[in-house]
């Protein structure tokens, strides 16, 4: 895949140092961020006399849609010098980054805002808070007990065992079995962003540091069932492959950090479509007896702009100024096209 920036020039540290005096991250994690997810290749900022005054770095990440897997940006650390706010280099900067993404053939760009007050910004930029956060159900948040009826045993060393499984926190010779368990429970969902083996790794390093815990179960030798638990007991992500191994690891958790219900917490994602074409046909092929008609209007790639004719698993693009189709704001064309398909973010570095 090619990258965005072509002007190779070295942006780290000044990139670092606008970082800083925006955010409010310890020193710790700041360097961890830029010796593991920042590259020169994939920042991209805005000078001004000389100065970086706003950045971002576009990550790649991979996407599976249903029977696809496409590939998408996921846009971090965005901010402004805050002597130059409100005049206009956010909007030049994201600008930049979505015709990049779009001449490079990206299928989207995905992010997590800080706030209420931020996703109501970039909905303004054509995101829409698609992803899910249902990651348990509300039964499932109460202490729980085995199907015995008796709680399991307390945590020992390599962690808690019953019913024929193993809960234990992970071990450095399991990650390459966790991550393939890790990646297959992300495939089978309709709507996920995929993680590297290299991906997956940077995670486990970042869980160290923060001091967080991967929890995993294991039947005859198996991983059955993995959870990501911030410092706090926080569940960020769970996959189990049957009752026991969710019941298990619920106990666990609950009881290594002394609760007596689960709480789950996930970031509210956003997602911009930056080619339209591409989820329309998309969309066509998974529904052939669908007939919509619709104008798509996008304020920073031209060539999303027009009428688009869905009928019979096609769709047809009509450059007619006097067609009356109606405008379907990207928010809502994302919401249209993927929302019932419960996107899921896989584990992002600022939950």
């Amino acid at each position: 895949m090619r990258k965005i920036r072509v002007n190779m020039q070295e942006t780290k540290q000044p990139t670092k140092a606008l970082w800083q005096s925006v955010f409010d991250d310890t020193a710790e994690f700041v360097d961890f961020y830029f010796e593991n997810i920042f590259t020169e290749q994939n920042n991209i900022f805005i000078e001004k006399n000389g100065q970086i005054i706003s950045a971002l770095q576009a990550v790649d990440f991979l996407v599976k849609i249903e029977n696809q897997v496409v590939p998408t940006a996921y846009l971090s650390g965005i901010c402004t010098d805050k002597n130059f706010r409100n005049q206009g280099f956010m909007s030049e900067l994201l600008r930049k980054t979505h015709r990049g993404l779009f001449e490079e053939n990206y299928w989207a760009a995905t992010l997590i805002p800080a706030d209420e007050n931020l996703e109501k910004m970039y909905e303004t930029y054509g995101y829409s808070a698609i992803f899910s956060n249902n990651i348990l159900t509300a039964k499932d948040t109460k202490t729980t007990q085995s199907k015995t009826g008796q709680t399991m045993q307390s945590p020992v060393i390599a962690g808690l065992t019953g019913n024929n499984l193993t809960v234990f926190e992970l071990l450095k010779e399991d990650f390459s079995a966790a991550y393939q368990y890790f990646n297959a429970k992300n495939l089978e969902r309709k709507f996920s962003l995929l993680a590297t083996e290299n991906y997956f790794k940077i995670i486990l390093k970042y869980f160290e540091l923060e001091k967080r815990k991967i929890l995993v179960a294991k039947e005859c030798g198996n991983f059955v069932g993995m959870a990501f638990v911030n410092e706090e007991g926080k569940v960020l992500e769970f996959f189990f492959d049957n009752e026991n191994a969710k019941t298990a690891l619920l106990d666990f958790i609950c009881q290594i950090f002394d609760n007596q219900q689960i709480i789950t917490s996930s970031p509210r994602g956003m997602l911009r479509i930056i080619n339209v074409e591409k989820f329309l046909n998309f969309y066509a092929e998974n529904f052939p007896a669908h007939e919509r008609k619709i104008a798509v209007f996008d304020k920073d790639i031209v060539e999303n702009c027009g009428n688009f004719f869905i009928k019979n698993g096609v769709v047809t693009k009509i450059h007619s100024k006097s067609l009356n189709y109606p405008l379907i704001p990207l928010k809502k064309l994302a919401e249209m096209l993927l929302k019932n398909l419960q996107p899921r973010m896989t584990i992002m570095l600022n939950e």
